[in-house]
């Protein structure tokens, strides 16, 4: 026997048409306010890029650009790709920093005699410094297939909470095939040699050590002369 539909089951079924419509009104809304949100992102990270690029400029024939804090140029790999190289300060700010020409002669050794590095640092330093070794250590690693070196992390000396992980390294390792570069704290920013090819960057403090470290990468890519 069929139901008859009465008058309040038409009301019900007016009434939840009328929630579908306004939940599909709904929805477009959403849909647009989405896209209108992604749209405006693109607007201003493009608009942004394009502002922070605010300088501009040739260093021995290298063309460095400034996007926001952050300094970038192109330097082609050992297979010849261009890779585009971040840095933190730009070349003529670091001008004024010491690098002795036989720490980039000692890194050309072990990259022609397939030998390995080791960056050393006192386990209490700060975030900084690590930073700044990574600014040259990427160089030298196989990130940007530049040197290709093996390279690694190590500590000067053991931390409190040692766990044996990171080897614990000093100047006294250095082989013909085994390098080290120890970066420490001291009273003048510069790089230099010891007597038995370890390499020594050196800070005076958290600043320069990033600063230092930039001025090392550029004399590893030729960018920067060496003194």
């Amino acid at each position: 026997m069929t139901k008859k539909i009465t008058k309040k089951d038409i009301e019900k079924i007016k009434k939840g048409s009328e929630e579908i419509h306004k939940a599909n009104r709904l929805l477009m809304v959403v849909i647009f306010l989405i896209f209108l949100g992604f749209g405006m992102s693109i607007f201003f990270l493009y608009n942004t890029l394009n502002k922070e690029t605010v300088e501009t400029y040739t260093y021995n024939g290298f063309e460095f650009k400034k996007m926001g804090d952050i300094w970038f140029t192109q330097v082609r790999g050992v297979k010849g790709q261009l890779y585009d190289i971040p840095f933190y300060n730009d070349p003529k700010s670091l001008e004024d920093l010491y690098v002795e020409g036989k720490a980039v002669d000692i890194l050309a050794h072990y990259q022609k005699y397939d030998g390995e590095l080791y960056i050393t640092l006192m386990p209490n330093l700060s975030s900084k410094v690590v930073l700044g070794t990574i600014e040259f250590a990427r160089i030298l690693g196989e990130r940007y297939s530049m040197a290709n070196i093996p390279t690694h992390s190590a500590f000067y000396e053991p931390p409190e909470d040692y766990d044996n992980q990171t080897p614990v390294v000093k100047c006294d390792i250095v082989t013909s095939k085994t390098g080290v570069i120890w970066m420490r704290e001291g009273n003048e920013t510069k790089v230099f040699t010891t007597e038995n090819n370890c390499i020594i960057v050196q800070f005076k403090d958290d600043e320069d050590a990033v600063r230092v470290s930039d001025r090392f990468g550029y004399a590893m890519l030729g960018i920067m002369d060496v003194d």
